[in-house]
């Protein structure tokens, strides 16, 4: 991942941020789990934590910190999909979004 990305948030259609937006953090935490190339970190932070073994440190770590009553959980949620990598097309194909 280039490092660069995370300083500009994936850019969604009205469609399909409308309904990445709509998701719980329970949801998104499920999501997150069924995408291989992540895998979650039981830890004592509390904070649910997940790696990718296939990237050099320090971006192949993630800690969920999304709570939807936030003010700033839009934005806390755009940079949390880039981190993961998530674009609109992979999103369609995961079938995590119509």
């Amino acid at each position: 991942m280039n490092p660069t990305a995370l300083l500009s948030c994936p850019h969604y259609s009205k469609q399909v941020w409308d309904q990445v937006k709509s998701w719980s953090r329970k949801e998104l935490l499920h999501k997150i789990s069924r995408d291989s190339r992540w895998e979650r970190l039981w830890g004592k932070s509390g904070h649910p934590t997940f790696v990718n073994r296939h990237l050099r440190p320090p971006f192949n770590t993630i800690v969920v910190h999304v709570d939807p009553k936030r003010k700033s959980a839009t934005y806390i949620l755009k940079l949390t999909l880039a981190k993961l990598g998530w674009t609109e097309d992979y999103l369609r194909t995961m079938g995590y979004v119509r």
